[in-house]
């Protein structure tokens, strides 16, 4: 994780900034049992209070108001997946203490679970035994993150995700967002490509969204 620590009076307010903070960026590590610094850090003296703010994953940060991170195009990966993940979290207006310090972190994206039922004519099995690829369309993949106040804001052209699978569903990383393509979600199922259009919908950070899709044979193949 990387941490920021600002440095202000208790009956005042820290802000933090790009540079000049008491604390700009250190690393912290997590062995499974204890975290350690990148080098050793200490509140300034006895009376000074402290803003803690944290960020997953380390890296760099040029512009704290405007700190660009993306979600991966490609997450049928595991470590693919894991690598869209964002969490942010403050600790705010502490006195100093010999105490651990605690900051509960959050769910910076959103995420999109999407199962496949079995309609008219299919059964769970038949899906099952299908070859079956999943795509979201119309999704905008880059963010910037103001690390000040862990909003997050959608950036750039809209791209296609490919999610992983997940035993008998489809999951994704998304930025915070509401849709507007007119087509969302895709399948091909054993070659044959279906498409479910788009409903107005957000994706909240911090929020799991699941969309059931139900697929039915008709004279012509399959509905969606």
């Amino acid at each position: 994780i990387g941490l920021y620590v600002v440095n202000h009076a208790h009956d005042g307010a820290g802000n933090l900034q790009s540079n000049g903070n008491y604390i700009n960026i250190i690393l912290f590590t997590y062995n499974g049992n204890v975290w350690s610094s990148a080098s050793p850090i200490y509140w300034k003296d006895a009376t000074t209070y402290a803003d803690f703010y944290v960020y997953y994953p380390y890296a760099a940060v040029t512009n704290v108001a405007d700190y660009a991170f993306n979600v991966k195009e490609d997450q049928s990966t595991v470590a693919a997946y894991k690598a869209c993940e964002f969490l942010y979290g403050t600790a705010k207006n502490l006195a100093p203490t010999a105490n651990v310090v605690n900051v509960t972190t959050y769910h910076s994206m959103s995420c999109a679970v999407i199962k496949l039922a079995a309609g008219d004519g299919f059964t769970d099995e038949d899906l099952a035994d299908a070859n079956i690829a999943l795509e979201l369309h119309g999704l905008k993949t880059e963010a910037s993150i103001n690390l000040s106040t862990g909003k997050v804001s959608p950036v750039g052209d809209t791209k296609t995700i490919v999610p992983l699978k997940d035993g008998g569903k489809y999951i994704a990383i998304v930025v915070p967002q509401t849709i507007s393509a007119e087509t969302f979600i895709v399948v091909n199922i054993d070659g044959e490509v279906y498409t479910m259009p788009k409903e107005d919908f957000t994706f909240v950070g911090g929020k799991r969204h699941t969309f059931t899709v139900t697929v039915s044979k008709t004279g012509s193949g399959l509905n969606v």
